[in-house]
């Protein structure tokens, strides 16, 4: 069997590849770098498709080969790093995170990362950039592929009909990214990653397989000088806010493209190429593979663990530490398995596969099954990390059919009648479950309108989401007409913007992208969005009370200016994690920072309410700061938090539940 000819060029892009991803997660000023994904599908999809067709038209192909070859290609290196992953997710991981790696350890042994992470694509699920193992959904996505393209052009030249295959792959790729464009702003999660809105990339490499060389040399230097022309480009000019994958995706892929074909069938390279070939570029593409393993995990247990990530410093630090394991990945797993130095039969190696796979799976599933392996913990422990990681609220369902378009909607207490509602954002998530059960207890009926990230306010429009829902969930109120309906909101957030700890810290969010206009007003900024909030505001308790409802403002509580995880932390033993503040005097928000971050929003609130008749401002002043003594997010028995900013269920239920009764009782009960 004939090998393919090697091209060390292949290897230089493949660096370039990587190199790409890695200043992109490191945050070194690589915005587009994770489009080197979209290069190594296009390398594929040209590598294995080659292959196969080599085989098939020698007549030499076998799927015991073919996917023999893509085992010792893939599975040793993610397999020791995989195994990795989970002695150090041991020692340094919480119940319930540990729990979804063992879910997530399954899934990858499974080949279908790339759905479990879509599916856990939710707002208050974990940080993606806190799972150790996010990044094998590409991986995931290459081997269902490596199980479609072969049986497709084995039944393409089964029946005779190779010139088929050619047009089978073009339509393929058509209808691909074509699913993509429409999926890019449809459903962006499933775009990103599940194969059918990405075949087309691997498609692209795919088509390479049939493409002749490039007979003029001016082209054959065009070529290679605008692929790696549109690559950096991408890297350092991406859109921040580019829909990816879709249209926007067309660069780098066409990118690789190029530099590949320019190099198909050439005795000479042309100058780009050349200079992919040289050997500090080809050594980074030779280990690229266990780089991209390595260094994924290494940055995922830095934030995980929560050390600072503040400095450009750590960053390259981390890069160069990644560099360690994967060349040791590089010389002594993956070479020896590739070169058949180690079960070097086709029943070996498959052994090796099926035996590997249990082990990972075993680790997974027990992981799984004892819910992250709870016994690391005693009891006083488990009590913190379960309230700090209590999900908030009820589920967000349509049960009551109002078609209100993104908007969750749920009957709450006795389930029939509509004495009340609770309108807000991810804030009356937080108090939704407490509300349930209190209106239960008292035999009343309500309905929850909530809406993640918006305002309950009409004639407003947000920084980075556009017109809002609220509009139509007044109009919707003004009908169904409760007696009395909460409204619970982080006002500071779309009038000041997100808080440091937010934007410097967890680094998840932009400050001002969160701030509201009113439709009146032509700019985003903190005038006009305090402006909005005392206009809009009245104009929706207004449009609410004029229908006889009575509007009760619930007053926000305190944003945290640290982790939850850091008392988790403080309060508990992992190895990994010894090494945070341990005074719990630290774990305190002063009145006086409460005032100062959220003070004004605060007294607009209760202006706009003390004018207008049948609107009422609740202050909970009384259970978060009691007795004028600062605020400790905490007891004895549990964290108040489910992040920086959300009461968990716990919270809600031991700060505000009593306050939740005498509301219903004084205001919806006994009215």
């Amino acid at each position: 069997m004939n090998r393919l000819s090697y091209r060390p060029d292949v290897d230089g892009l493949r660096a370039v590849a990587v190199l790409g991803v890695l200043f992109f997660h490191a945050g070194l000023g690589c915005q587009g770098g994770f489009v080197g994904v979209d290069i190594f599908f296009v390398i594929s999809g040209f590598l294995i498709t080659s292959l196969i067709l080599r085989d098939l038209r020698e007549g030499t192909f076998s799927f015991v080969d073919f996917w023999a070859r893509r085992i010792r290609r893939i599975v040793p290196a993610l397999a020791v790093m995989t195994l990795a992953v989970i002695v150090v997710g041991y020692f340094g991981m919480f119940p319930d995170y540990y729990e979804k790696l063992g879910q997530q350890v399954i899934a990858l042994v499974l080949c279908v990362s790339n759905m479990k992470f879509w599916r856990e694509n939710g707002y208050f699920d974990t940080a993606s950039d806190e799972k150790p193992l996010l990044h094998t959904w590409s991986l995931s996505v290459e081997e269902q592929f490596y199980f479609i393209i072969p049986i497709a052009l084995f039944l393409v030249f089964r029946f005779k009909r190779e010139r088929l295959a050619l047009p089978l792959i073009v339509l393929t790729c058509v209808a691909s990214f074509a699913a993509s464009v429409y999926a890019s702003t449809n459903d962006p999660s499933a775009n990103f990653y599940l194969l059918p809105t990405r075949a087309w990339e691997l498609g692209v490499g795919s088509l390479l397989a049939f493409a002749g060389p490039i007979r003029s040399a001016k082209l054959q230097q065009g070529a290679s000088f605008l692929g790696l022309a549109l690559i950096i480009g991408c890297y350092f000019l991406f859109p921040e806010d580019a829909s990816f994958p879709g249209a926007s995706a067309l660069p780098p892929v066409i990118g690789a493209a190029l530099i590949i074909w320019s190099g198909i069938g050439q005795s000479k390279l042309p100058a780009i190429s050349r200079l992919l070939t040289l050997k500090p570029i080809v050594g980074i593409g030779l280990i690229s593979y266990s780089l991209y393993l390595w260094h994924w995990p290494i940055f995922a247990f830095q934030k995980h663990l929560s050390y600072s990530s503040q400095s450009q410093t750590i960053q390259i630090i981390l890069l160069l530490i990644s560099l360690v394991p994967a060349w040791l990945s590089w010389k002594f797993v993956e070479t020896p398995f590739r070169k058949n130095l180690v079960f070097y039969t086709q029943r070996g190696i498959v052994q090796f596969a099926g035996a590997t796979a249990m082990l990972l799976v075993s680790f997974g599933g027990l992981a799984w099954q004892t819910a992250g392996y709870f016994w690391r913990f005693d009891a006083n422990e488990m009590s913190y990390i379960r309230t700090a990681r209590e999900t908030i609220g009820l589920k967000i369902l349509d049960d009551l059919n109002l078609n209100l378009k993104e908007v969750g909607t749920k009957r709450i207490g006795n389930r029939k009648d509509i004495d009340f509602a609770l309108w807000g954002d991810s804030h009356a998530m937080s108090l939704s479950h407490t509300f349930d059960l209190q209106a239960e207890k008292l035999g009343l009926g309500g309905i929850s309108l909530l809406h993640s990230g918006w305002p309950p306010l009409i004639n407003v429009e947000r920084n980075d989401r556009g017109v809002l829902p609220s509009d139509s969930i007044a109009l919707t109120l003004t009908k169904l007409k409760p007696k009395v309906v909460f409204i619970v909101m982080r006002g500071v957030a779309y009038t000041k913007g997100k808080s440091d700890f937010e934007v410097k810290v967890k680094k998840t969010e932009t400050r001002f992208g969160s701030l509201i206009k009113h439709k009146s007003l032509k700019s985003f900024d903190k005038e006009n969005a305090f402006r909005s909030y005392e206009t809009s505001l009245a104009e929706t308790i207004t449009e609410l009370t004029t229908s006889g409802t009575k509007v009760f403002l619930i007053q926000d509580w305190p944003e945290l200016p640290f982790s939850i995880t850091n008392i988790v932390e403080w309060k508990t033993k992992l190895l990994l994690r010894q090494k945070h503040e341990t005074d719990p005097s630290k774990f305190i928000v002063t009145r006086e920072d409460y005032l100062e971050r959220q003070g004004t929003i605060t007294q607009i609130s209760k202006d706009v309410a003390s004018k207008i008749p049948n609107a009422h401002f609740l202050t909970t002043d009384s259970v978060i700061f009691r007795d004028g003594k600062d605020f400790k997010p905490f007891n004895d028995d549990g964290v108040f938090y489910y992040d920086d900013d959300h009461l968990n269920d716990f919270g809600a239920n031991h700060l505000l539940g009593d306050l939740i009764e005498k509301w219903l009782q004084d205001e919806v009960q006994n009215k």
